[in-house]
């Protein structure tokens, strides 16, 4: 979407669906909309503690259907911090569209990878050779998931464009595989345990061809309200970072909160990969998926990473 559409249409949603706050006494109340998952721990907790209102800040939690939704509402000013992944938001940025990334987010650990490139039990696929002319499930085309899939590819000796992607719900991956009807699927948790269980074994972890390390989402902001409400975002950022801190170092102890707020059955939660979440932002952990990204032509050019990043004065 161009720049000047977009704001166009940020600033009608904002103009017909801001929420209506009601400042608690002594507090500013801000808007945030996280896409309610496992990685939005940390928030959650440190709401449940109260430490929000301890920094200052009346928090509404206004969950959205998906990322794009929520930098519109950033952008037109209905809400403050929204959560969204580092490809749609360095997208963002070279068009022109002024958001910044303020906390960390979501992370890929290859120590607790979360996503895994998944075969049959039974088939005869060993290597990503043995993908060659064949189907892989991704959950998105040109996301994050299918460059990572084509970068491994590519590194593991098979050449990336010989392979077919094709776009299936993540909750139909696991019978679309054992039916046959896709040769591989690259899933993520809960999806990725109920795949195993029905008899799919792992064949790679195609994000480790992005880096063994990195950033896959982040709490960002409007560029303009945050460079005019520095102490606001100082007071988000070390609350969220603090919540991450001990959700790191408790993890077992909040599923059951988890479990609350996504409605995963606790049992699965326990089978899923926790990857520790940064509690400090770094270019080292976003620059490798802006490079990769630019590479297979999800978005249009590389740019230093800096760029994307709030810096305090």
């Amino acid at each position: 979407m161009r720049r000047g559409t977009f704001l166009a249409s940020a600033a009608a949603l904002a103009a017909a669906d801001a929420p209506a706050v009601v400042c608690a006494q002594g507090l500013t109340p801000l808007v945030v909309s996280p896409l309610t998952g496992p990685t939005e721990a940390s928030m959650y907790y440190a709401i449940q503690q109260g430490w929000f209102k301890t920094a200052g800040l009346d928090l509404q939690v206004e969950p959205l259907a998906n990322g794009g939704s929520g930098m519109s509402a950033v952008v037109g000013g209905s809400v403050q911090f929204a959560f969204g992944n580092v490809i749609s938001l360095a997208e963002a940025h070279l068009n022109g569209i002024p958001i910044t990334i303020v906390a960390p987010g979501a992370p890929y650990d290859t120590n607790d990878a979360s996503i895994e490139l998944l075969v049959a039990g039974p088939a005869p696929i060993h290597s990503a050779k043995d993908l060659v002319g064949k189907t892989i499930a991704v959950p998105s085309l040109h996301d994050l998931i299918t460059i990572a899939v084509q970068g491994w590819l590519d590194a593991n000796g098979a050449d990336s464009n010989s392979v077919h992607f094709i776009e299936i719900k993540p909750s139909l991956m696991p019978s679309s595989l054992m039916a046959g009807r896709v040769d591989a699927i690259t899933i993520y948790d809960p999806f990725v345990s109920a795949a195993k269980d029905q008899g799919a074994r792992l064949l790679g972890k195609p994000l480790d061809s992005i880096a063994p390390h990195f950033l896959v989402a982040a709490w960002f902001a409007h560029q303009p309200w945050a460079d005019s409400h520095r102490d606001l975002v100082s007071a988000f950022t070390t609350t969220i970072n603090r919540g991450t801190a001990y959700v790191n170092a408790h993890q077992q102890e909040i599923l059951p909160m988890i479990a609350g707020y996504t409605h995963i059955p606790l049992e699965t939660l326990r089978k899923m990969a926790f990857p520790p979440t940064p509690t400090t932002l770094s270019t080292a952990m976003i620059q490798p998926v802006i490079d990769v990204a630019a590479k297979y032509h999800a978005i249009r050019a590389a740019f230093p990473a800096k760029e994307l990043l709030f810096l305090s004065p």
